[in-house]
């Protein structure tokens, strides 16, 4: 699931990817290896067995036109918010203007004039085909999307201890490899 699906399970994970605060990838380790526990208890307490969490990917910037850097973001620019955002962490008094839509909106938004700016992971953007109308990125972090493969408690009870112990141990090597192939593979670009 990523950070979108999380949210539905409960909030505390969206604490990794307030917009803006975490830059970088060693940034995201240091501080999810600190909250991890927290988190994994908090999707516990409302049935759903962690098996393996890590950052679905780096939100960047891309907009509908081309700009030299943040400065050239126009005041009162549109920028995307999922449903589930609390606030735009802080947008509100810079240049930005935060426009909560669903991801499903965000072509027509584009398309419209409604926003202009999107945050979001390079995979992601690709998926959710935002790339159509905001084909150009700034190099400018909005911070992580957290991910996680979670299993319904009630599920994980009818596998065999034995098997359980397993998986979570298959899960985290995955979870570790897929976070050392990713970083070494994925530099930020200066696509403007």
């Amino acid at each position: 699931m990523t950070a979108i699906g999380l949210h539905e399970i409960t909030p505390e994970p969206q604490a990794e990817d307030v917009p803006f605060m975490i830059d970088s990838y060693e940034e995201y380790d240091y501080v999810h290896e600190k909250i991890r526990g927290k988190l994994e208890d908090a999707i516990a307490k409302r049935n759903y067995q962690v098996l393996a969490m890590g950052r679905s990917g780096l939100r960047l910037s891309l907009l509908d036109r081309a700009v030299p850097d943040a400065g050239g973001l126009r005041q009162g620019q549109g920028v995307h918010l999922e449903r589930r955002s609390g606030g735009g962490g802080g947008m509100e008094s810079g240049r930005l203007h935060p426009v909560v839509l669903s991801s499903t909106d965000l072509v027509p938004a584009l398309t419209s004039g409604m926003i202009n700016v999107v945050g979001q992971s390079p995979l992601y953007a690709y998926t959710t085909k935002p790339v159509l109308r905001a084909n150009n990125m700034l190099d400018l972090h909005w911070g992580f999307l957290t991910g996680a493969t979670v299993v319904r408690k009630d599920a994980w009870r009818k596998i065999a201890p034995d098997v359980r112990q397993q998986l979570l141990q298959i899960a985290e090597e995955y979870s570790k490899k897929t976070r050392t192939t990713c970083a070494s593979r994925t530099r930020m670009p200066s696509i403007r």
